[in-house]
């Protein structure tokens, strides 16, 4: 993924792995509204539910057992 979004392929990286595409975005959000916290400008926290962390890791659990899985629906979450 990394390799394609360094030589500019954006769809070609999506491809390879979505989900640290997405992460890739959620942290680059974040280092922004923490450099705005280092310059002074206030930051609105956004307010999350208790339930957002263990959706996450749930998510990213099935999506690596799923990847691995040599069944046909699921060959396609593959490199």
């Amino acid at each position: 993924m990394v390799h394609g979004l360094a030589h500019g392929q954006a769809a070609r990286s999506w491809h390879d792995n979505a989900l640290a595409f997405l992460l890739l975005l959620v942290v680059l959000a974040w280092l922004n509204a923490a450099a705005g916290c280092w310059r002074g400008r206030p930051v609105v926290a956004p307010c999350r539910p208790r339930w957002l962390w263990p959706a996450v890791a749930v998510v990213l659990a099935g999506r690596t057992v799923l990847r691995n899985l040599p069944v046909s629906p699921f060959t396609a979450l593959r490199p």
